[in-house]
Formats: C-alpha cells, structure tokens, sequence
C-alpha cells in the first residue's frame, strides 16, 4: 500500500508544508486557520484555490487555544493594562484577524472581514467552541506532548504509541 504521508511531514514547519501543498506535492495538510492568511498572501483565492474542514471526526467540535497577554505588576502595569485593552479592542482585532485569516477571540468584531472560508469557521467556532486546555499544562509537558505525536506520527504502531506515552507517564507523575 502506498503511504499517504509525507516523509518529512512532522519535520516541516508549518509555512514550508503550506508551501509544498501549493506546489502539489502533497494532497492535504493539517494546521490551523491561519494558513488561509499565508495562502491568500501568496495570491490564492478563499473558496476557489484553496478550501478548510474539520478533520474527520471533529466536526461537532471546535477546539482552540489563544495567544495571552502578562500584565506585571509595578510601576508599568498602568501602561500594560492601556495596550490589553487596545489589542483588545474591535478594531484593533479586526486589523490583526483580517490578513491573518483566523478568527478574532473578540466575538464583537464583525464576520464582515472574513472571506468566505473564515466566515464559516467563526460561525462554527461560536457555535460549539471549547478552550484548549494545554495551556493550563506546564511549558515543558505540553512541549513534550507535541514531540511525543510527531514521534507517533512518524511510527504510527502499537510500539510506537507505547515509546510516546512512557515518558509523557513518567512526567505526568512527577507533575502531581
């Protein structure tokens, strides 16, 4: 059977797999919405050269996960709460979420600035959207859970799924 994967697929940093998508030399590629902004950068059309789902599976769940801010405490904190409630704001998302291509984390920023595809992903997104909670994990484990799939995913096997989920035991215990 011939292999549906790309040899160096877990190796390839998300812009360079987008890359060999639009060169066709791979068929499909997983990564976030993000994509539509590079692909539309590089003058593909939203709907017409290019389109998104849900991976199998998924499609009565949205997952996702947000940049975050931190605000210390001293004699800046004034400043720093000033430029949170700037990026914040509607205009400020929109700005940013527009040539991106992903969906503003401010549910008041109009669907307007989507294209075709990005308007159907937020109205998805608020309907059935849950926080991803890796960010609770501590940095180290949920680095080590990314390196622990790639390894999986590079020797999808009964072996392989054992190799990947020892360590990731292993500091979960000490975690607790």
């Amino acid at each position: 059977m011939p292999s549906v994967t790309h040899p160096t697929g877990t190796a390839a940093a998300w812009a360079d797999a987008t890359d060999q998508l639009m060169r066709g030399e791979i068929g499909m590629y997983q990564g976030g919405n993000w994509i539509s902004g590079y692909m539309k950068g590089r003058g593909w059309t939203p709907g017409e050269d290019y389109d998104f789902f849900p991976a199998p599976g998924t499609e009565d769940h949205a997952i996702f996960q947000t940049d975050t801010v931190v605000v210390l405490r001293g004699e800046l904190e004034e400043q720093g709460k000033d430029f949170v409630r700037s990026v914040v704001s509607v205009e400020a998302q929109a700005a940013f979420n527009q040539p991106k291509g992903s969906i503003a984390p401010n549910m008041e920023v109009s669907e307007e600035i989507y294209d075709v595809i990005g308007r159907r992903e937020a109205e998805r997104f608020s309907e059935m959207a849950q926080p991803s909670l890796m960010i609770l994990l501590p940095p180290e484990y949920r680095m080590a859970i990314g390196t622990e799939i790639e390894k999986y995913a590079a020797n999808p096997t009964a072996e392989g799924l054992e190799a990947s989920l020892n360590p990731l035991e292993g500091m979960r215990k000490s975690l607790i």
